[in-house]
């Protein structure tokens, strides 16, 4: 509990809340043998030590810990000297949170508890269409960190990359590309049966972004 609260963000379990998927903030390892091994255990290859900015899976039931992607590393810059140039204000970075929607939360029950259209308004006002769709997934979406989530069979993981988009088995083998098309990667969800994927997709300049599900089965 030490370690995830204070070593590690993003923390996410499983849909049947036996494994804990993590982003690691700082180099930490995890103790051997926490809980005695399973006669039927996982044999792939662990990083019971942790690289700040990594992603995890921690299986609580076998004691397991599986490096799922690696941290974003920036591309190098360039090693010339930089001619004198003009300093410029850094662009303010726009971060998503939860927004309370409800206008009369105070008052005794009943109050309105389902979604208005002033909440809708609140998400979309004084700000751009793209902060507002990031507003949206924060509001409603159980996970917005944005590439990586868990799958309903709790034995998969959901990803988006430049490849498209990709699912893998929680101890990071398999990994495959479902989905290679153009798409908005800000939305990928999966059904709650696991049987398809739903992504925003644009196939042209000319068309209007719309809604599509990705079967799988």
């Amino acid at each position: 509990a030490g370690v995830a609260t204070t070593s590690a963000t993003n923390l996410y379990f499983s849909p049947d809340n036996d494994r804990l998927l993590y982003q690691a903030t700082a180099e930490f390892t995890l103790p051997e043998a926490l809980i005695p091994a399973l006669p039927s255990s996982s044999t792939q290859a662990q990083s019971r030590t942790t690289t700040p900015g990594s992603w995890y899976v921690y299986d609580l039931k076998e004691d397991k810990n599986f490096l799922i992607a690696p941290p974003s590393l920036p591309t190098p810059s360039s090693s010339t000297k930089p001619s004198k140039t003009k300093v410029i204000n850094p662009p303010v970075i726009f971060t998503p949170v939860k927004l309370m929607l409800l206008s009369n939360w105070e008052a005794p029950i009943p109050a309105e508890l389902i979604s208005s259209p002033s909440a809708f308004r609140t998400l979309q006002q004084n700000v751009t269409p793209s902060q507002s769709i990031a507003l949206f997934n924060a509001q409603y979406s159980p996970i917005f960190v944005g590439a990586i989530q868990w799958y309903p069979d709790s034995g998969h993981l959901l990803l988006g990359s430049d490849v498209g988009i990709e699912i893998m088995e929680y101890d990071g083998t398999n990994r495959v590309t479902i989905y290679g098309g153009p798409m908005d990667s800000s939305i990928i969800y999966p059904w709650p049966d696991g049987s398809k994927v739903i992504t925003r997709i644009q196939f042209s300049e000319d068309t209007i972004p719309n809604l599509y599900t990705i079967k799988l089965k």
